[in-house]
């Protein structure tokens, strides 16, 4: 009994924990994403229960985009090159208590709700912790949230 009890328990935990597309993609989802994105390529959709996102290509760039399950518009983001950060980001950041950390990635992200931020995770030489940060645009640092 214990054994069936932990094989149930087991294919329990590698079908909830599978990436896989349990519904169909709203056509007014796939609307507003090809209004939006019109030159898109290599579109992957996933599930994300309360939303839908897309990963593609569009310019030679990767491109993710969440959508609501009624077609509206959420969020794009996309990484961004230390080189290509706008200068006043970069000001905002060396000007920041975290200056001398060094930068791993950032993305910029044009929300609906919250317009356009650049997320930047910054670590100190010989720390294992990782600064999140969060600019406007205008490079004013609105968020600094720490992870492991």
């Amino acid at each position: 009994m214990k054994m069936k009890f932990l094989a149930a328990l087991f294919m329990s935990a590698i079908f909830f924990s599978a990436d896989a597309q349990f519904r169909d993609i709203p056509s007014v989802v796939t609307d507003s994403f090809i209004v939006r994105f019109p030159k898109a390529t290599h579109v992957s959709w996933k599930d994300k229960i309360t939303s839908f996102q897309a990963e593609f290509d569009q310019n030679n760039e990767e491109l993710r985009v969440s959508y609501s399950t009624k077609g509206e518009w959420l969020k794009t983001e996309r990484k961004v090159a230390i080189l290509k950060l706008p200068s006043s980001v970069k000001d905002g950041f060396n000007k920041s208590k975290y200056a001398a950390y060094s930068i791993s990635d950032i993305t910029e992200t044009n929300d609906h709700e919250k317009g356009l931020l650049y997320k930047v995770v910054a670590t100190r030489k010989g720390s294992i912790t990782k600064r999140v940060l969060y600019f406007t645009d205008r490079g004013q640092l609105v968020k600094d949230d720490m992870n492991f």
